[in-house]
Parts: C-alpha cells; structure tokens; sequence
C-alpha cells in the first residue's frame, strides 16, 4: 500500500503502477510479477485444468 502525504493519493502498488505508467490491470501485474523475478500463468489454459467453473445463476 502507499500513501501521498502531499496529494492524499492512496491504494496498492498494482493501482500506483498503473497510474503512473498508464498501464492496465494485466500489464501492471505483470510488470510486478516481473520484478519479483516471478512467471504468470497463461490463459492458454482450459478452465477445467484450472479447477475454475464458471458461476451458475
């Protein structure tokens, strides 16, 4: 999280990155996950492997 004491701007660092950069929400968790020295999953993968369903309403 951060905190501007000068603006009063606040939130996490996926929003910070993305303010500051004009990214999206992919691109900013990406860019992080890349200077964690971490690798996304791709979306390559079908929803069954993934243990994910899709919502019944």
């Amino acid at each position: 999280f951060y905190h501007c004491f000068g603006c009063g701007a606040h939130g996490t660092a996926i929003g910070f990155l993305m303010a500051l950069d004009r990214l999206d929400f992919r691109e900013a968790v990406g860019e992080l996950a890349q200077r964690a020295g971490m690798t996304l999953p791709t979306d390559s993968a079908p929803a069954a492997a993934t243990g994910h369903r899709p919502r019944s309403r």
